[in-house]
């Protein structure tokens, strides 16, 4: 069973935070001390829980900060007129860059 206090996430945890780096760890439903009972897990259960709780991480820690708050990762939801082609961040500002027709 995996263990996020063994020497393996720890060993990479020092290498990261040495050369600085980001470093994620995380237990899967059922391993180590998290919930769930491992049996009652597959890997797509698993992965569609790991990219919730990145894409979680990335629209509180990273978008929201520079005022993205309206980004999706479901851009086929989104109408292709309101798809933006690139984005720049200048002087604390978010710029959207449209496709232009």
């Amino acid at each position: 069973m995996s263990d996020l206090e063994g020497k393996k996430p720890n060993t990479f945890f020092k290498f990261a935070k040495k050369n600085k780096l980001s470093f994620l760890a995380l237990e899967y439903s059922g391993h180590g001390k998290s919930s769930g009972k491992f049996t009652n897990g597959n890997i797509s259960k698993w992965s569609k829980e790991t990219s919730t709780l990145i894409k979680k991480y990335i629209k509180k820690n990273i978008l929201a900060p520079i005022g993205m708050n309206e980004t999706t990762y479901e851009f086929a939801k989104v109408p292709e007129k309101s798809l933006a082609n690139g984005y720049r961040y200048i002087n604390n500002n978010c710029f959207h860059f449209f496709s232009i027709e």
